[in-house]
C-alpha cells in the first residue's frame, strides 16, 4: 500500500524525533535514514529543520562520514534552510559546517544568495 506524502512525512518526522533523543542524535548509523528523509523533504516540499540540522551535526562529530555525496547533502540542507529566511535556520546550519564545507564553491554560492536575501533595515527618518 502506498502512503500519501503527508502521512509518510508525518511518520518519518516522528521516527526522526524519537531517534534524536539523548545520545541517539549523534548515532552515525542513523545517517542513512536522515539523508533519505532529507531527500523525501526535497522531493515533496516538506521541511524538518531539526532533522536536517542533525545531519550537519553528524558530519561535524563524525568527520569520517564526509564524502563528496555528503557535501551534496549539506547543500540540500542549506538550500532547504535558505528557503526559511528570515528565520534563523540557515545561520544554525551554517554554524555546523567544517572549514572544508565552507570553502566548497557551491556552499559559497549559497552563502552569497543568503546574504542577498537577508532582510534590510533602514533607520526611520522620523517623517
Amino acid at each position: 500500500m502506498v502512503m500519501d506524502p503527508q502521512t509518510q512525512f508525518e511518520q518519518m518526522k516522528e521516527e526522526a524525533f524519537y531517534s534524536m533523543e539523548g545520545l541517539g542524535r549523534l548515532n552515525p548509523e542513523k545517517l542513512d535514514f536522515y539523508v533519505d528523509y532529507l531527500k523525501f523533504q526535497v522531493e515533496h516540499g516538506f521541511y524538518d529543520g531539526d532533522a536536517n540540522l542533525n545531519i550537519l551535526k553528524l558530519y561535524q562529530f563524525s568527520p569520517d562520514l564526509i564524502t563528496r555525496s555528503s557535501i551534496d547533502n549539506v547543500h540540500l540542507v542549506l538550500a532547504k534552510a535558505l528557503m526559511r529566511l528570515p528565520n534563523s535556520d540557515y545561520v544554525f546550519c551554517r554554524a555546523q559546517l567544517s572549514q572544508e564545507m565552507i570553502d566548497d564553491n557551491l556552499t559559497k554560492k549559497i552563502d552569497d544568495i543568503a546574504h542577498c536575501w537577508r532582510p534590510v533595515s533602514f533607520p526611520s527618518s522620523g517623517m
